[in-house]
């Protein structure tokens, strides 16, 4: 069980989503990438916690994603940064800042 806890930060509003809980799988089948992929091993500070993470780095179009993974948070996903260049720009960065396993 994850909880999602979504914050918007615009030039116009900040504001806060409720809180969602989902169900993930412990395994989750990769995709295959459309576009150029790297790989890496970083230690990252999530939660004031230090993580050994591998990260996975995806460039798709005017896109580029880099996650972040580690066996210690349920569902593996601990950090996503995603940016988008062109006419309509974005910048989303999604961060776990809790987890126990049960």
């Amino acid at each position: 069980m994850v909880e999602i806890r979504t914050r918007i930060v615009s030039r116009q509003e900040r504001r806060e989503l409720p809180a969602e809980r989902r169900v993930i799988p412990a395994r989750i089948a990769r995709r295959q990438s459309d576009g150029h992929v790297s790989e890496g091993g970083e230690e990252i500070t999530v939660a004031g916690r230090t993580l050994k993470c591998r990260w996975i780095e995806e460039v798709l179009g005017w896109t580029v994603t880099r996650s972040w993974f580690c066996r210690e948070v349920p569902g593996g996903l601990v950090r996503m940064e995603s940016t988008t260049r062109g006419e309509v720009s974005s910048q989303t960065t999604m961060v776990a800042d809790d987890w126990r396993t049960e």
